[in-house]
């Protein structure tokens, strides 16, 4: 039988996906229960300040 979990994931309200597959992309290191967290590279427009 296959294990079961859940998983929060969070994103700025000022970003934008780059890729369609960024959330499987995103959740893919969890395949290894040994990983707790994972993060992505956050990319904004040129001229975009923070």
């Amino acid at each position: 039988m296959g294990k079961e979990r859940e998983f929060v994931v969070t994103a700025s309200a000022h970003i934008y996906p780059v890729y369609p597959d960024w959330l499987e992309t995103l959740l893919r290191p969890f395949q290894d229960d040994t990983i707790a967290l994972t993060y992505g590279k956050q990319r904004t427009r040129i001229r975009q300040v923070f």
